[in-house]
């Protein structure tokens, strides 16, 4: 299952840290990660997991690394996979 983490008040160094812990922690496979191009502050991990339980442990996680600013995983269509890929 594929998931797009997105996260508000987010640095690269945070994004950077998330994905080392999440694959670290074997919560899921970080296919790409990086800074919202519209939204500034915004960060997004596009990630592959096991379970809507792992995405939401990743949303967990980012939500500590952000000080509790909003944080959501959105499961992807197979368009949108492609799209990403």
């Amino acid at each position: 299952m594929f998931y797009m983490i997105t996260a508000e008040h987010m640095t690269r160094n945070k994004i950077d840290q998330l994905a080392q812990i999440v694959e670290r922690d074997n919560w899921g496979f970080v296919v790409n990660g990086g800074m919202d191009a519209v939204f500034t502050g915004f960060g997004n991990l596009f990630v592959e997991v096991e379970s809507y339980a792992d995405a939401l442990q990743i949303v967990d996680i980012a939500h500590s690394l952000n000080n509790g600013a909003s944080c959501t995983a959105k499961a992807l269509t197979d368009e949108e996979v492609d799209e990403y890929m």
